[in-house]
């Protein structure tokens, strides 16, 4: 069984420095989930437009303006 805490100053001078578990990587995990969802929407984003177009194009093209999509959905949402 627990007991109390004897020294009540230095519990919550300790509590006060101490970062959460779950908010040790929350910076990092929103970036993440920024990052993804602005691929996602890219994704959808340039396939919607090659679909409009005639000429074919590469992989890698198509790839790079896949890309340059995102991390400008990507600049939006962190602004």
């Amino acid at each position: 069984m627990a007991r109390g805490i004897q020294n009540a100053d230095l519990a919550k001078k300790i509590a006060n420095k101490v970062e959460p578990a779950h908010m040790k990587h929350y910076g990092n995990e929103q970036v993440s989930i920024i990052r993804q969802s602005s691929l996602k929407s890219a994704v959808e984003t340039t396939l919607n437009w090659y679909k409009t177009q005639d000429e074919v194009l590469e992989l890698k093209q198509v790839t790079e303006l896949t890309l340059l999509v995102a991390e400008e959905f990507e600049k939006w949402v962190n602004r």
